[in-house]
């Protein structure tokens, strides 16, 4: 697996775009066999299965997720371009900061329940330290 970090690192920090609108880039990739087969990125545009209310704790308020993730993002990509099923899939999440850092990028509620409904193979994500913890 370290080739596939390694790799995931170089690509997230070759693809990182300094004028992105949203405050951290999160990128998805689907890995088989040492192989990457397909890329997700986070985006400002909505999609229905993401637009679910989320509690706000600084506010106490309600709002809708106009986000996109980019497990989604990475699902959706499979799906259209592929026929690998999911279950050979090894995901690795990555989140990079405006300063290029890298940050935490364990999956939100939504992602968790795509990802328990698609069952990868292995999904892997980044702490606040840059190291990959396995889910």
């Amino acid at each position: 697996m370290q080739y596939e970090f390694r790799k995931s690192l170089e690509t997230a920090a070759a693809l990182f775009d300094p004028d992105y609108p949203l405050r951290c880039q999160v990128f998805s990739f689907g890995w088989v066999k040492s192989r990457l087969i397909a890329v997700g990125r986070n985006q400002d545009k909505t999609h229905p299965l993401n637009l679910v209310n989320v509690l706000r704790f600084d506010t106490g308020e309600i709002h809708r997720n106009k986000l996109t993730c980019a497990e989604l993002n990475l699902a959706i990509r499979l799906k259209r371009t592929t026929n690998i099923p999911f279950g050979k899939i090894t995901i690795v999440n990555l989140r990079l900061d405006k300063n290029r850092k890298v940050k935490m990028s364990r999956p939100c509620n939504s992602c968790r329940s795509l990802i328990s409904y698609c069952s990868p193979k292995a999904l892997y994500y980044t702490d606040d330290n840059g190291n990959f913890q396995k889910y």
